[in-house]
């Protein structure tokens, strides 16, 4: 698994608790999940694990998770769960594929409002 880099400290366990305090969704890649259940002591053996205690611990309506190109994985606070298998594509930068997909969650999240 590879480390976070924290070298400008701009989070601690604090800020980040703080921060899911404040939030109504959670989304990471997979390496940050397993690093933010290490920081906050959330013990867990699956993604689905994670997430569930996760949204249970901060009252969070949604977490997901990026998983590079095996797709990602998804939890809402009313227990429905999906799984989406990545795709090839030829890629030019990874850089803002986070927020792309966060963008497009947000979009269908508000479109079924």
């Amino acid at each position: 698994m590879a480390r976070l880099s924290n070298a400008e400290d701009c989070y601690d366990p604090g800020s980040v608790a703080f921060s899911l305090q404040e939030a109504d969704a959670l989304k990471l890649n997979e390496d940050e999940a397993h690093e933010v259940g290490a920081m906050l002591g959330i013990r867990h053996g699956t993604l689905a694990e994670f997430c569930r205690a996760i949204i249970e611990r901060w009252n969070l309506r949604f977490c997901l998770v990026t998983l590079g190109a095996e797709g990602a994985f998804g939890l809402s606070a009313d227990g429905d769960q999906a799984y989406a298998a990545g795709y090839k594509v030829e890629l030019a930068d990874s850089c803002g594929s986070g927020d792309a997909f966060s963008a497009g969650f947000v979009h269908k999240i508000l479109r079924q409002a």
